[in-house]
């Protein structure tokens, strides 16, 4: 089938796409210049056989247009991505079919981070006490409102929507980030320990959408300490 890419950094028809629809065995390209900063979207859509349909098999990403002079440094920078598969019923270990009726029910199966369920568990991201962590956070729907949280952490600042020349919110324990949106957060880490991030429509766990943070280094009794030890 045909491919293209419409990135919502690009201004200009379709955001690429229009230049950039791609029939088996060819090649297409486009050059624009990136003049909006934010952290963007991109994903296929070609309406054969739907826009939805390659967006729901994992054909999006993300691009940072950065503000000019750049983002100031930070130790730990971290880029997550939650989606939602719609699939029909079928055994463990079988490859699962997908269900375009699911999908306009916006009914997942599956709603996941880095593309697949438990991705960030199994090979989870680490920083050590007294990091800042950035995270650029992508949510590719194609339909879903993402509740972003860190168990465990306060944002102490967010850039909404991924406006990155916007005054951030501080101290924020959960944001929202639209289908199609993003978000980015910093924090700096400063206690020891097994952070658990989650959409906080939290039965979306038991989908997929769980991923870890472990930070390593020294006690800060002063801030955390368990008084039965």
């Amino acid at each position: 089938m045909s491919h293209n890419i419409d990135f919502h950094a690009v201004t200009g028809p379709g955001g690429g796409a229009a230049s950039l629809n791609t029939e088996p065995g060819e090649e297409s390209k486009l050059r624009f210049k990136a003049i909006n900063a934010g952290l963007y979207f991109y994903h296929c859509a070609t309406a054969s056989p739907s826009i939805p349909e390659h967006i729901a098999n994992g054909m999006y990403g993300g691009i940072l247009v950065e503000p000019v002079g750049g983002l100031k440094k930070v130790e730990k920078e971290f880029h997550v991505v939650q989606s939602e598969f719609y699939t029909k019923p079928g055994k463990k270990g079988d490859t699962l079919e997908f269900s375009f009726d699911n999908g306009l029910a916006e009914h997942p199966s599956h709603v996941v981070f880095n593309g697949s369920a438990g991705s960030l568990v199994k090979n989870p991201l680490t920083a050590k006490v007294g990091d800042t962590i950035r995270m650029f956070y992508i949510n590719a729907g194609p339909n879903l409102v993402a509740n972003w949280h860190v168990i465990g952490e306060i944002f102490d600042r967010v850039y909404p929507e991924g406006s990155l020349i916007t005054p951030p919110l501080q101290n924020l324990q959960t944001t929202v980030v639209p289908a199609g949106g993003s978000s980015m957060a910093e924090f700096k880490v400063e206690v020891p320990g097994t952070y658990i991030n989650v959409d906080h429509a939290i039965f979306r766990i038991a989908k997929g959408a769980v991923g870890l943070i472990k930070v390593e280094g020294a006690e800060q009794p002063d801030i955390y300490k368990n008084l039965l030890k």
